[in-house]
């Protein structure tokens, strides 16, 4: 009997081990950094003998880590191994940055000069159907982790056909953007193995799903759905050997915050994930701390780690990229363990900032989930006295309506166009305030007068931010236009 439990026993742990077995992607391109240059590469080409189409390619980076951005001499191919001629149902992800609307290609299967299989930024060719997965209008934003589930054609020989796999391109429209990884399971994964590998990528690229977030294990890190309120946007760091995955800076699309982890060594298998409620960052809301007057931001922020305690705490540091208005030393950092309904003087704890740049105040040696109830609140209060004569203004005008009796003759309240750092080394930032929620139109041109990128932002607010890279050393103008006005901003990138 003793012998039949402990077979069976056995029995369940190869089960249950095999059940939250990862499978691997059959193709897995992914770019690699060398120096000031990028290479696309293949992590499964040593089990092969293809090698791929090899090339140095223009630098970017989403979420901190490499991207290739296209040019027009841009052609990278691969060809896909034997053993996927056999196969049929098959699943391709792939992670990627655009905020071009053009129907522009990313990735086409080719059988020699017939399109077969092609994914662009708002269309997937499927039995020679173009089926829409993404809006038009601009609405949804930021990096991108797209799922394919496809048929791909049996094939009887090998060879009759030669496949070719063409990245960066789909019917011959080049990539506006910047690429980020290719995966190609040769079969139709299953939900759950599904939500690890979109995990694995959303984490890594900085996109907001809109489902949950879970490790290789299958363990959920973050649900969007059960915790809506604070999943306007989404971001995390840590390690997951079963994926590769070890991500130690993180932003969410659009924020000025970004969360970096200190320890030199991650343990496997650890996360902080942080989401925001989609408030205003301008400073309104008075707050008082001693005697002193802060006026805090409406964004508040949650923090939900994974196996981090207080034994053994991930160290991070929080990196606020202050607007140019404020005096960064009045900034304080505040932290509620335990927040019920608002975050309150007598609930936080209060951080100064421990160094100061032009562009960031970093706040260093944060743990979080002290006291093991699994989540941390925090924001952001400036004091009074380093707000912008005219920020404060705006602060008390929005608190006390009742004492504005004027609005509509405000100048503060017209289009304003902030840039940082200028001069930079190609990362920028542009920040656009104005008085009501307004559709924009930014376009960015070179020194000769031609266009390098345009944006149109349909669902833009009070407040807009963009960041973005611009690879080429030289002299930009930004233009920046509304219903009302134009504004214009010279940015200058040094290398």
């Amino acid at each position: 009997m003793k012998r039949l439990l402990f077979f069976l026993l056995q029995l369940f742990c190869i089960t249950n081990l095999f059940s939250q077995s990862l499978p691997t992607p059959t193709i897995w391109l992914k770019p690699l950094l060398e120096g000031d240059t990028v290479s696309l590469i293949d992590t499964k080409i040593s089990n092969t003998s293809q090698v791929p189409y090899s090339n140095k390619y223009t630098k970017s980076y989403i979420n901190y880590n490499p991207s290739i951005t296209p040019s027009d001499s841009l052609n990278i191919y691969f060809r896909p191994y034997d053993s996927l001629i056999n196969q049929n149902r098959v699943t391709i992800m792939t992670a990627y940055f655009t905020e071009s609307t053009n129907k522009i290609g990313l990735w086409e299967i080719g059988k020699d000069t017939n399109n077969l299989l092609w994914l662009n930024s708002q269309e997937l060719s499927y039995k020679h159907k173009d089926i829409s997965y993404r809006d038009t209008l601009g609405t949804e934003q930021g990096p991108i982790v797209n799922i394919s589930h496809l048929t791909y054609p049996k094939r009887d020989t090998i060879s009759s056909y030669t496949d070719t796999l063409f990245i960066c391109n789909s019917r011959s429209n080049l990539f506006e953007g910047s690429f980020g990884e290719y995966l190609y399971f040769p079969t139709d994964l299953k939900k759950t193995e599904q939500e690890k590998w979109e995990s694995y990528l959303a984490i890594k690229y900085g996109a907001t799903l809109k489902s949950k977030y879970c490790n290789s294990q299958g363990d959920t890190l973050w649900n969007t759905k059960d915790d809506s309120t604070y999943s306007k946007g989404v971001a995390g760091v840590g390690r997951d050997d079963s994926t590769t995955l070890n991500q130690k800076r993180s932003k969410i699309y659009q924020d000025e915050l970004s969360i970096n982890i200190t320890d030199t060594i991650i343990p496997d298998n650890s996360f902080i994930l942080w989401g925001h409620n989609g408030g205003l960052t301008t400073p309104t809301t008075p707050y008082q701390i001693d005697t002193t007057q802060y006026y805090q931001i409406e964004r508040v922020w949650e923090v939900k780690p994974y196996k981090t305690t207080i034994q053994s705490p991930l160290q991070t540091e929080i990196i606020y990229n202050y607007p140019t208005s404020i005096a960064p030393g009045g900034i304080r950092l505040l932290i509620d363990r335990n927040m019920t309904t608002d975050i309150t003087p007598m609930t936080s704890e209060i951080h100064t900032p421990d160094s100061i740049t032009p562009n960031a105040v970093y706040f260093k040696n944060i743990n979080w989930d002290t006291d093991h109830n699994g989540q941390d609140h925090f924001t952001l209060a400036i004091n009074a006295d380093s707000l912008h004569q005219t920020v404060a203004s705006k602060s008390e005008q929005q608190t006390h309506p009742q004492n504005n009796n004027n609005d509509n003759n405000d100048n503060n309240q017209q289009l304003k166009v902030t840039l940082q750092p200028n001069p930079s080394s190609g990362n920028f930032t542009l920040v656009i305030t104005q008085k009501s929620d307004t559709p924009l139109q930014i376009r960015i041109t070179d020194a000769n007068g031609k266009e390098v990128k345009k944006y149109n932002k349909n669902d833009a607010t009070r407040y807009t931010e963009l960041t973005d890279t611009i690879s080429h050393e030289g002299i930009y103008l930004i233009q920046v236009t509304n219903h009302d006005e134009k504004k214009t901003t010279k940015l200058i990138i040094v290398k």
